[in-house]
């Protein structure tokens, strides 16, 4: 069911409304590549590419002393119980996509930066949200609820957000100087730079962005060519940077791989809340509610078999959703 919007007629004013400048808003989720498949909290860790060592650690995991880059072997002497889990780019971008949809109440413009990371335009919607901090800690109750870890920062550019965000800075002010302040002092090795550029500005002595940026355009230009100066003036503002919006599917489609055999229906209800969940933010995203939706479970040895919902009314809430679907 939709809702319906009724437009109403502004009230006139002799005062000019103030444009805003330009302010974005950047979430990046580090875990989430382990996230997206660890349906519990509890001691857990994301094999690298070639499953020898750990290339994410959860938080509990990191309590008890395993940390990212431990071999396999060591994890498991410090806890039997680890929970290993493979790279699954698949879930991750579903993940994904499932928080731009979440982040589709804050923002009419949501843009994927995979693989963890979701850039809001967020100057739009200051007013509605009564300014910057009510808007965060709106969005700071809901992430709670998610259980996702997050790094953010705000930016006067979309690149600003990012950088800011990315090297853990926790930034939520408004303002083109202020961003300027601090991104100024952000180390090179925090930059997206390639490697071997960031070893040739260390070796010049440029150990910080703003000694970069002090630089004269024309010798960064000869010496390291033009795309690093185009990279720094998307940064700060100096040339467009235009962004490409995350578009909803037309319709909900998720899928959860178990890591080990199911034998009881019980262990079925903790990825179905997941999932419930993704729904939910689906439909809020798009401002309706589902009638009917079909859970497709599949087995081993047997064809797949479908456990149709069906509601007398159209509903969003995911706890409702859960209690009919369970």
């Amino acid at each position: 069911m939709n809702d319906t919007l009724i437009p109403t007629t502004p009230i006139p004013t002799t005062e000019p409304v103030a444009e805003r400048d330009p302010l974005w808003l950047y979430l990046h989720f580090p875990l989430l590549a382990l996230e997206s498949q660890q349906l519990e909290k509890g001691i857990a860790g994301l094999l690298d590419e070639r499953g020898q060592k750990l290339a994410l650690c959860s938080y509990d995991a990191g309590q008890v002393g395993i940390e990212p880059g431990m071999a396999i072997a060591t994890a498991f002497s410090i806890c039997p119980e680890i929970e290993l889990f493979h790279p699954n780019p698949e879930r991750l971008q579903q993940q994904l996509e499932s928080l731009a949809l979440w982040a589709g109440n804050y923002s009419a413009q949501v843009v994927l930066c995979p693989p963890e990371g979701l850039l809001l335009e967020i100057a739009s919607m200051l007013h509605y949200f009564g300014g910057l901090q009510p808007l965060w800690n709106a969005m700071q109750a809901s992430l709670r609820t998610l259980g996702f870890q997050v790094k953010y920062a705000t930016g006067h550019t979309p690149q600003a957000a990012r950088l800011l965000a990315r090297a853990g800075r926790s930034l939520c002010i408004e303002g083109k100087q202020a961003h300027q302040q601090v991104l100024q002092l952000l180390p090179i090795q925090q930059l997206e730079l390639p490697a071997k550029q960031q070893d040739q500005l260390r070796g010049m002595g440029l150990l910080r962005l703003e000694q970069l940026l002090d630089l004269p355009r024309d010798a960064i230009s000869s010496r390291f060519g033009p795309k690093l100066l185009h990279y720094l003036d998307r940064i700060s503002g100096q040339q467009p940077d235009p962004q490409t919006c995350f578009e909803p599917p037309p319709a909900f489609s998720q899928f959860h791989e178990f890591s080990r055999e199911v034998e009881s229906s019980l262990a079925l209800l903790f990825p179905l809340r997941r999932l419930i969940s993704d729904l939910a933010m689906f439909l809020a995203g798009r401002d309706c509610g589902v009638q009917r939706f079909v859970l497709l479970l599949e087995h081993r040895r047997q064809p797949a078999s479908e456990l149709p919902v069906g509601l007398l009314g159209a509903e969003r809430d995911p706890e409702r959703l859960f209690e009919l679907a369970r």
